[in-house]
């Protein structure tokens, strides 16, 4: 490595080097981390040691017995004395300590240790004695084999987070979990144990979640608690079994549960629910739900029960069913016998509709006189899946309505004035291909900003464009749209364009739009980009490399997700300011070729040849994820450390 004796150069780097010790560091052996020069900026260190390591299989080679092999092991690991006073989070991987090793914990200097994490072949009974004077550590993750009694006061008095791990199943003891602060606690896989005694938990618990078999009866949850999650639980939800927690927001019911939820059984406070992915019950109805607060409502892909909407809460804004929901909303319900609204306010906020994949039924019909109901005057998105295929009322009155997406099974005619002209965003699926003038008059409102067609869209837009949709922004053309689009045609205001047809006829002229998103098809004319585009995204494989000239001298910005060429001298433009490698991008950036306007560079996961000389002064960022050790290393063999941004993946 060139040393310098610029002072600013020298300062830059130190700042890169602490700055990178703010994230993980990857060490494959001990002897790896004690020979690493920057640990003593480190505070965040994962240690990866597997199961035969070089050294392991020297010793193996000598026929050294198991007990020297212990031996051997512990001095290695003995060199953790030696950890910097600045780590405060250690993650330990694979056999770093094996379950036959009686060493303790006492011996290292973890004083300072904020956060531990421990997986594989790790199960000692001893462990969490040794973690009792650790008065910094706040969070602790004990791994997948971890299987050992919690006892009373065992664990660190400042603990706030804690993961058991997959294979834990002991018995909750009392004076364990309630004498720790605990604000985040997981069980995993395994763990199947009562809690129906009151005081089990810790009072400051926010977040408690299940991860696998768990299934027994909470009687007794804490205030604090915000947070319920669970996986296998599929118990009956009795009178007030869950209004002890007061605070709770969030409630997941997991993939097991489809049981009787009682009247008055869930805290008011509840403003996120999500019923579950097997959830079917019959005897379902949306007033057993608290109706104070709720916000969101989630039922899960096997739920297909009839509804009532006056049921739902008033204060519900949202509402997703899963892909097996096929009932009809029949307005007819919402009468009383003087055909007024006698619950006109239960459902006056809701705001989004989301309807799965089997969904095909009249949109919100009333039977009783065959007309549409217009009772959802604040309804702003309706999404509806694959199976939609239904006339579309008019619902010209849903003056809130903005969103609108319809699934790939959509092909019905739209007349003239159906939609309010209040809606923004407008998205049809890959069968719609129906005209969109009807007698002169447009179908579409003139207020769309957003509007995508799927593959089998094949009807001319010019008109439309030109005189009408002055206000889009975005537009996407599927694979079947074949025509000319004149110079001028396109709105003033569009500033992306997704194009996946492999039609020639884009215009070349100055046109509007300054993004474009580019497929496959339209890669053999990627010469016509028009000079207007500022900003240009290639979603899939790049199958041609750029030389000078591929690109409009505009261009400021360039994603690429799968590009496999080498990057020349010129290829890329003299404006370009951003440059993005969604993939691991592990070809050679030559000298040259990064022209001197680029301030960023994102290079995520990948791991590209770059050295110095092939950086323009321009340069201010390369943001790389804190796993890729390997470009790390290089930015520092090739002295370009104080230019990385590493960021948390």
């Amino acid at each position: 490595m060139i040393i310098y004796n610029n002072n600013s150069y020298l300062f830059f780097k130190v700042w890169g080097i602490y700055n990178n010790g703010q994230f993980q560091k990857i060490f494959r052996s001990i002897k790896q981390f004690d020979n690493y020069q920057f640990k003593n900026y480190l505070n965040n260190i994962f240690l990866d040691i597997g199961e035969k390591r070089e050294e392991e299989q020297q010793l193996s080679k000598q026929n050294i017995n198991n007990e020297n092999y212990n031996s051997y092991n512990r001095n290695n690991i003995n060199n953790l004395i030696k950890l910097p006073k600045n780590i405060i989070k250690i993650e330990i991987f694979k056999n770093f300590i094996y379950s036959n090793l009686k060493t303790s914990l006492n011996n290292y200097d973890l004083s300072r240790i904020e956060c531990l994490q421990i997986d594989i072949h790790f199960d000692q009974n001893y462990f969490l004695k040794t973690l009792k004077p650790l008065v910094h550590l706040k969070s602790l993750h004990l791994g997948i084999n971890f299987n050992s009694p919690i006892t009373a006061y065992s664990l660190p008095s400042n603990l706030t987070s804690l993961n058991v791990g997959s294979t834990f199943n002991q018995k909750i003891e009392e004076n364990s979990l309630s004498v720790v602060p605990l604000k985040y606690l997981e069980f995993g896989l395994k763990f199947n144990q009562p809690l129906e005694i009151e005081g089990l938990l810790p009072d400051t618990l926010e977040s408690l979640k299940f991860n696998g078999n768990f299934n027994m009866n909470l009687l007794y949850l804490p205030s604090s608690l915000k947070e319920l999650s669970f996986e296998s639980f599929n118990q009956p939800i009795e009178y007030k079994q869950f209004k002890s927690a007061s605070s709770l927001r969030y409630l997941n019911m997991g993939k097991k549960f489809n049981n009787i939820i009682s009247s008055n059984s869930l805290p008011d406070s509840l403003e996120i629910i999500d019923m579950g992915s097997s959830f079917n019950c019959e005897f379902f109805s949306f007033d057993l739900l608290p109706t104070d607060s709720l916000k969101s409502i989630h039922m899960g892909d096997n739920f297909n029960q009839s509804i009532e909407l006056q049921q739902l809460p008033h204060t519900v804004e949202s509402i997703c069913f899963g892909n097996s929901f096929n009932q009809l909303f029949d307005a007819n319900e919402c009468y009383d016998q003087d055909d007024d609204f006698y619950f006109h306010n239960s459902y006056s906020n809701l705001k989004e509709i989301v309807f799965g994949n089997s969904y095909n039924q009249p949109f919100l019909f009333n039977s009783k006189d065959k007309t549409i109901f217009n009772g959802l005057y604040n309804l702003q998105s309706i999404e509806f899946g694959l199976s939609y295929n239904q006339q579309i009322p008019v619902i010209s009155f849903l003056k809130q309505l903005k969103k609108i997406v319809l699934g790939n099974g959509f092909n019905q005619n739209i007349a003239p004035y159906t939609f309010p002209q209040t809606l923004e965003h407008l998205s049809f699926g890959d069968d719609y291909h129906q005209d969109l003038q009807e007698e002169g008059e447009y179908i579409l409102p003139s207020s769309l900003t957003y509007l995508s067609f799927g593959s089998s869209f094949r009807s001319p837009l010019n008109h439309l464009l030109r005189n009408h949709l002055t206000n889009l922004c975005f537009l996407r053309l599927g694979g079947s749209y074949q025509h000319h689009i004149s110079p001028n045609e396109l709105p003033k205001s569009l500033k992306t364009l997704e194009y996946k047809t492999n039609c020639s006829e884009i215009p070349i002229d100055a046109i509007p739009f300054n993004s474009l998103i580019i497929h496959p098809h339209f890669y053999k004319q990627i010469e016509s980009i028009p000079p207007s585009v500022t900003n240009i995204n290639f979603p899939e494989t790049l199958k041609k490399q750029l030389v000078q000239g591929s690109l409009p001298s505009t261009i400021k910005s360039i994603v690429f997700y799968n590009y496999y060429y080498d990057l020349v001298p010129n290829s890329i433009p003299g404006k370009v300011e951003s440059i993005q490698f969604k993939s691991n991008y592990n070809r050679e950036i030559q000298e040259g070729s990064l022209p001197n306007s680029v301030k960023y560079l994102f290079i995520g996961d990948g791991n590209p040849i770059l050295k110095y000389n092939s950086i323009p002064d321009s340069l201010k960022t390369i943001y790389c994820y804190n796993t890729n050790n390997r470009f790390i290393e290089n930015s520092i063999d090739n002295n370009f450390y104080h230019l990385l941004k590493i960021i948390k993946k």
